[in-house]
């Protein structure tokens, strides 16, 4: 049986729904639920999202850091490009934040506090720098998950994928066995890592 390292099928080309059946990021999703663990892949989603969100941000009003300008203007790096903006908007007052606001709430709300109804199994001392960062220092940006996904992306990486990998391959072997034409399970392609880097 052929491997995935050997196909150089990687767990995020399957989270970016890259690869045809069996192997796409529904079929994916849907082992995760019936393995019970379907709160990874729903993280790893809900993460994206609040990186696109943020993306609209100067990084330093995400982090709550107030820049110190002595010009009129400032050149401001966002997520998605750099803008020439007046010295009076490096303010985090002068953001409407709620978008934000709402989404980091719902992430810790549907994955960490409280008994949520998707909690992730993270570590606490992974836990305990993120809250500190998200409601001490009030650091909404998204690399305030980075510990945790990277955490979250390892355990799929390490547990989930593998087995969901032999249902794959156990599916192309049946479907090659009943059929004339081999399916063709990857053409090799791009980055084959597991890093979903947020910044």
């Amino acid at each position: 049986m052929v491997t995935p390292s050997q196909l150089k099928i990687g767990l995020v080309q399957v989270l970016d729904d890259q690869l045809p059946s069996p192997l796409s990021c529904r079929e994916f999703h849907d082992f995760l639920l019936q393995e019970h663990s379907e709160e990874n892949i729903e993280f790893y989603f809900a993460l994206r999202d609040y990186k696109a969100i943020c993306a609209k941000y100067p990084d330093d009003i995400l982090r709550n850091k107030e820049s110190e300008v002595n010009s009129a203007q400032s050149e401001v790096t966002t997520n998605d490009s750099t803008a020439v903006m007046p010295a009076s908007s490096l303010s985090r007052s002068a953001y409407d934040l709620t978008p934000v606001e709402e989404a980091v709430t719902s992430l810790l709300n549907t994955f960490f506090l409280n008994d949520p109804p998707r909690e992730v199994n993270v570590p606490a001392k992974i836990l305990k720098p993120m809250f500190h960062a998200i409601q001490v220092e009030k650091n909404m940006h998204p690399e305030v998950f980075n510990a945790s996904l990277d955490t979250i992306l390892t355990m799929m990486r390490l547990s989930s994928f593998p087995n969901f990998y032999k249902i794959a391959a156990a599916k192309t072997d049946d479907a090659e066995s009943n059929s004339s034409v081999t399916p063709i399970l990857l053409s090799p392609q791009g980055n084959h890592t597991t890093d979903f880097t947020v910044s």
